[in-house]
């Protein structure tokens, strides 16, 4: 199979489910069982959409994709003319933080390319530049539906994926230095275990309070409680392994729309891609950790923030893809291995579609768009 293939067929499978207002099914934010609105993934499937007539030239998916767009431009997904409403969980704020921003973000910002619409670049940059920055820690807050204000998005990966979709904006002035700012002060927003894992906390939550000898402690304790019991089961570390890969895609992002920085030369980020190449990222994107704060969840054979949500092989045959020059010569193994992997664990032949083993079938499915940045691999 190749990933053009894969690419049409599940764009193919997933025309039906558009609805007349041009939105696709929402799901419910995988294993957080938000009540969401279709808005995030139709911007998953317009990215879809438009790769695939770009590599068949059927006016069937532009079409469908146009839709798509109507849809997401709408007035109506910005009710209080402020961000995009994404979600409806009243515990939560309804602009799902940072991420859900960004990824309607990346969808603009890609359509824009694809039909050569600036207007949509300059609703994206709208929408980003509504976001204050503190310059200090480079740190972005939370702008609810309303346009208020909520304190910066303590999630490491919402943080760095708002400036990957900055990095698609990078002709507006403010927004390059804007993410300039957040790549220069990765020292206080990201930090990473010993091995490289990436902590889902940005600034590492308490972790970088912690002097070393300790957290190197802390590290073989968890290896060696309950019986010798893996790292992988502790559940913040099981965590942070299934959203690995989706913040090294968005490294990859950056890397290629940022060009030369000193970041891709430091020990951290040879750290950080090296981790995946280990056992525990592999063995703990296998583990399913019981969390008592999704006890909606149903029971997963794997990682329920890997496999059945983020999803690893498509993010990680993207990283490989990304930084050859780290990689080397495996490069190419490792995405058509990865890309086997995805597939294998969620790909369902009879609906054509990525929905099989997860907790929400509308939403991985979708996110099958992580592979449209993807060289055409035979896998």
């Amino acid at each position: 199979m190749k990933v053009s293939e894969l690419i049409i067929g599940t764009v193919q499978s997933l025309l039906p489910t558009q609805g007349a207002d041009g939105a696709f099914p929402a799901g419910h934010n995988g294993p957080y069982y938000d009540d969401e609105l279709p808005l995030r993934n139709t911007a998953h499937s317009l990215m879809l959409l438009l790769k695939a007539h770009e590599l068949s030239g059927e006016t069937v998916y532009r079409d469908a994709a146009l839709k798509a767009l109507g849809y997401i431009t709408d007035p109506e997904r910005r009710p209080m003319s402020a961000t995009f409403w994404i979600r409806r969980n009243p515990r939560k704020d309804f602009s799902n933080g940072l991420i859900g921003q960004a990824w309607v973000i990346e969808a603009l910002a890609y359509a824009a390319q694809q039909l050569d619409d600036e207007r949509l670049l300059a609703l994206a940059e709208e929408v980003f530049l509504l976001h204050p920055f503190d310059e200090t820690l480079g740190r972005w807050q939370v702008v609810n539906v309303d346009g208020s204000y909520d304190p910066v998005d303590m999630t490491f990966n919402h943080q760095l994926w708002f400036a990957a979709a900055g990095g698609f904006l990078r002709d507006s002035s403010e927004v390059r230095a804007q993410v300039d700012c957040f790549m220069g002060r990765l020292d206080v927003n990201l930090f990473t275990y010993e091995n490289g894992l990436v902590m889902h906390a940005l600034g590492g939550g308490q972790q970088h309070r912690i002097p070393l000898k300790r957290r190197l402690k802390q590290l073989v304790k968890s290896q060696l409680l309950e019986r010798g019991r893996p790292a992988w089961q502790d559940p913040v570390i099981n965590k942070a392994i299934g959203y690995h890969a989706f913040n090294t895609y968005a490294f990859g992002l950056l890397h290629e729309t940022l060009g030369a920085h000193d970041f891709w030369h430091s020990e951290t980020c040879r750290k950080m891609l090296d981790f995946p190449l280990t056992d525990l990222y592999r063995d703990g994107l296998e583990y399913f950790a019981p969390d008592p704060a999704h006890s909606r969840a149903r029971t997963l054979p794997f990682n329920r923030f890997g496999y059945p949500y983020n999803p690893p092989g498509l993010e990680m045959a993207y990283t490989a893809q990304c930084f050859r020059a780290h990689y080397g010569d495996q490069a190419g193994h490792l995405v058509r291995d990865w890309l086997a992997r995805q597939v294998e664990r969620t790909f369902d032949k009879a609906t054509g579609l990525m929905n099989r083993q997860t907790d929400d079938p509308a939403t991985l499915s979708v996110r099958m768009y992580e592979a449209v940045r993807l060289d055409d691999y035979d896998f």
